[in-house]
């Protein structure tokens, strides 16, 4: 998986990520809509903390937007950069299966506790603890000055759901984050359904059971030898730091 990068989008990797861009642009049509008309929105589009009567809007709550200029711009941006680079590691039938679970997954602590929700900022950081995950040393140059290693933009996805939505409703705030954890598990190969690719859609042979536990221990383990390697390398680099302020 690539550091998400706007340009990738465009061109042959733009025309492999469709779900990606569709959702962009829905995303985007629900934040203009919803400047001019709030009130409309919310109420036939948003999530209003039951199933019924509207019971689409399970599916179109992410399309209202309640973040003002951050949703109309920042999230969309996000949502194209991490989704398309998502995206690129799964199929789009895939890829468009994972986003509705998450989508599903983020909307079910509201209805338990009949909360209202709008935005894209739930499943946003979800997709974003799934490309942190999976290449956590990523690195992301913010506003092209700062850079920022992709496991602290993971932990600033989920840090943004928390504070959202757990300010004066802890709980909420809290359960808010099951999608986010759902999309850890998933990356890092911890549920029964393995990351990107599946067999039956590359054309491989079906795996018997002992081939398939024998290739996720071993992308476990790859997983977590490249976790160790980055350890060593931050570790490495502490010292030789430190080793040079002694010699000031």
């Amino acid at each position: 998986m690539a550091t998400p990068q706007l340009s990738s989008l465009f061109g042959d990797a733009g025309r492999r990520t469709p779900v990606t861009i569709g959702l962009t642009a829905l995303v985007v049509l629900g934040a203009v809509l919803t400047l001019g008309a709030s009130a409309f929105m919310r109420s036939t589009f948003g999530f209003d903390g039951s199933l019924f009567p509207k019971l689409w809007t399970v599916a179109t709550y992410p399309f209202v937007n309640d973040l003002g200029a951050l949703g109309l711009v920042f999230l969309p941006l996000w949502l194209l950069s991490i989704g398309g680079s998502v995206e690129r590691d799964h199929t789009p039938v895939r890829f468009a299966v994972i986003l509705g679970i998450l989508i599903l997954l983020s909307m079910l602590p509201f209805l338990i506790l009949s909360r209202p929700l709008y935005g894209i900022l739930i499943p946003n950081s979800a997709l974003t603890a799934i490309w942190a995950t999976r290449q956590p040393n990523a690195t992301v140059m913010i506003f092209g000055l700062v850079p920022v290693k992709a496991k602290w933009i993971g932990w600033l996805g989920v840090a943004s759901v928390l504070v959202t939505y757990g300010a004066g409703n802890l709980p909420l705030g809290v359960l808010a984050l099951v999608s986010s954890l759902t999309a850890y598990l998933y990356a890092s190969n911890r549920l029964p359904v393995r990351y990107g690719y599946s067999q039956y859609q590359i054309g491989a042979a079906k795996q018997t059971k002992a081939q398939k536990v024998k290739e996720d221990a071993y992308l476990s383990d790859v997983f977590l030898r490249e976790q160790e390697r980055a350890e060593r390398e931050r570790l490495r680099r502490l010292f030789e730091g430190s080793l040079e302020d002694d010699k000031k």
